[in-house]
């Protein structure tokens, strides 16, 4: 684990200080920073007991190390991939760890996966380890992701309302795509539209326990407290939720 923290560490410094002049990118990779940790935090609490706690750090908390290096504005740059040639070049070669890595924000991570040659050649016990940890890392990021925007400050507003093809993703049950967003109301609907892509029972089980998905439509009914469209909106987001994930809001 020691390791694990001080490549993290290690990195994460080196690009503060590549931004020491831009604080909006600094603030960035301090927010990766602590995205990391508490994506620990949460893919710790929905493992299963008897899996191995070093790989399972390893994965959880380096899984955005290549988000530290957007800045660079490299040319066709995706932050898992390159993450995974920094894990290579940090003497990483364990594919329970950089295979999690490389496929946890890709929309069909399990057809891409299966094709992988690197997975392909491992045994099917291997394999078998290496989908655990895709889904309990895939779990951990979104619902990381769905604590924070739960306890965003809310400004209400009379005219706004949701983007059509983002409310239609989750009435479809599928994922929605982020350049979509275009205001606050959005960025919630959105986020809420991972529950498509949970895995685990035992996620929703932690979701349920923390209140997440409730204080998120809260979030969504105080924005609409002067709009009575997006009030009626949000009943719909809401019911569609209790009938498909039966989380009673």
């Amino acid at each position: 684990m020691d390791t694990i923290k001080r490549i993290l560490e290690k990195h994460y410094q080196k690009n503060l200080l590549l931004c020491e002049k831009d604080e909006k990118n600094r603030r960035y990779i301090q927010d990766k920073y602590a995205h990391a940790y508490r994506t620990l935090e949460c893919g710790q609490a929905i493992a299963p007991a008897d899996i191995a706690a070093d790989t399972l750090a390893a994965v959880l908390l380096l899984h955005d190390i290549g988000r530290f290096y957007e800045h660079l504005q490299l040319a066709d740059f995706k932050h898992a991939e390159y993450g995974v040639r920094l894990l290579k070049d940090e003497g990483f070669t364990d594919m329970n760890i950089l295979l999690p890595v490389k496929y946890h924000e890709t929309d069909d991570w399990q057809t891409a996966l299966a094709a992988d040659d690197d997975y392909q050649k491992l045994p099917a016990a291997a394999q078998n380890n290496v989908r655990l940890l895709c889904r309990i890392l895939i779990d951990a990021d979104i619902i990381d992701n769905m604590q924070i925007l739960a306890k965003t400050d809310i400004q209400t507003s009379a005219t706004m309302s949701l983007t059509t093809a983002i409310t239609d993703c989750l009435l479809a049950d599928k994922p929605a795509n982020n350049k979509d967003v275009h205001n606050r109301a959005d960025a919630i609907v959105y986020i809420l539209c991972g529950l498509a892509l949970i895995n685990l029972e035992k996620s929703r089980q932690y979701l349920q326990e923390k209140h997440i998905v409730q204080n998120l439509v809260q979030r969504l009914f105080e924005l609409a407290a002067n709009n009575a469209a997006l009030q009626n909106d949000v009943c719909e987001i809401r019911d569609k939720i209790n009938e498909t994930y039966h989380f009673q809001i």
